[in-house]
C-alpha cells in the first residue's frame, strides 16, 4: 500500500471509524458472505467450466447457469463474454474460430491456476487465486 494511502487509513482510523464497530453477529455475517464469495467467482466457475474441454461461449454460458451460484447471470449474457475476453487477454483462456463459431480452451495459466484452486486449503488461499484472475461477482 502506498504511503499516502497508509496516512489516509490512519487518519480514518482515529476519525471516521474511531466509534465504528460491528457486532459479533454483524462480523459472522459479513465472514460467512465472504467466504460465500470465494466459492462463487464468476471467472473460476467459467474456467471450470473448460476443465472438461473446450466449448463455445453459449455452452459456457448454459453451464455457468446451471450453478446455482449464478442467477444474476441470466439475464445478463453479454456481461459472461466481457469475461472470457478479460480472460483472454490475460491468458488464461485462449480461443479460435471453427465456422462462425468461437470456441473456448484453457490454456497453461488457467490449467496451473485451476489445480491451485484445488490445492488450496484455506479461503485465503483462494482469495489470492480469484485477485490473480482479477475475479469477482458478475
Amino acid at each position: 500500500m502506498s504511503d499516502s494511502l497508509k496516512d489516509l487509513k490512519k487518519a480514518m482510523d482515529k476519525t471516521v471509524f474511531l466509534d465504528f464497530k460491528f457486532s459479533k453477529k454483524q462480523r459472522e455475517i459479513i465472514l460467512k458472505s465472504a467466504d460465500d464469495d470465494v466459492d462463487k467467482s464468476i471467472e473460476i466457475v467459467l474456467l471450470k467450466s473448460l476443465e472438461e474441454g473446450s466449448k463455445p461461449g453459449f455452452e459456457i454460458y448454459i453451464y455457468i447457469q446451471n450453478d446455482v451460484a449464478r442467477e444474476g447471470l441470466k439475464e445478463r449474457e453479454g456481461r459472461l463474454y466481457v469475461i472470457l475476453h478479460r480472460l483472454e487477454q490475460k491468458r488464461f483462456i485462449s480461443s479460435t474460430w471453427i465456422e462462425e463459431e468461437k470456441i473456448y480452451h484453457l490454456d497453461k495459466k488457467g490449467i496451473r491456476l485451476l489445480a491451485e484452486w484445488n490445492k488450496a486449503k484455506s479461503k485465503s488461499e483462494r482469495r489470492s487465486l480469484i485477485l490473480e484472475v482479477g475475479g469477482g461477482w458478475a
